[in-house]
């Protein structure tokens, strides 16, 4: 049973690990839901995650967003950390965590592969950030998973 602290208790199974993430990310986007948003709100989410979902490849998302959204990073962040109770850096990295593991479900791609798709510099950090967000490897998380 999941508990409601953003991590597990090690030991634990990778299908509650995936649900816990799925949940947390869930949580994330559905938040606003039950809070009551100005018109402006409501379409800076809409486009920031319609921009979030374009772009997310993007080795230099954050200025693309700057360009789309016509705001500032400065801009973007505050209304990001306002509406959906997450640092900007924070969100495009769950963000991107989210769509290598349904890369890695799919199971057609190797992690560089997985890592290049989902917008990371290298390898190297994105298994560091995939580690930090899941506890595990990627390597390690398809392992398990198979």
């Amino acid at each position: 049973i999941l508990n409601d602290y953003p991590f597990l208790i090690k030991p634990f199974s990778m299908q509650k690990l995936l649900c816990k993430i799925s949940e947390l990310l869930s949580e994330t986007h559905t938040h606003l839901n039950d809070v009551e948003l100005t018109i402006e709100e409501k379409d800076f989410k809409s486009n920031f995650l319609y921009w979030m979902g374009v772009l997310y490849t993007h080795p230099n998302l954050i200025d693309q967003l700057v360009e789309k959204l016509n705001l500032s990073k400065y801009e973007i962040e505050r209304r990001v950390l306002e509406l959906l109770q997450m640092n900007l850096r924070t969100f495009i990295l769950s963000y991107r965590i989210k769509k290598s593991i349904e890369l890695i479900n799919q199971g057609h791609l190797n992690v560089t592969e997985i890592a290049n798709q989902c917008g990371f510099k290298n390898t190297k950090n994105f298994t560091e950030v995939f580690k930090k967000f899941t506890g595990l490897t990627p390597k390690k998380f398809i392992l398990k998973n198979t």
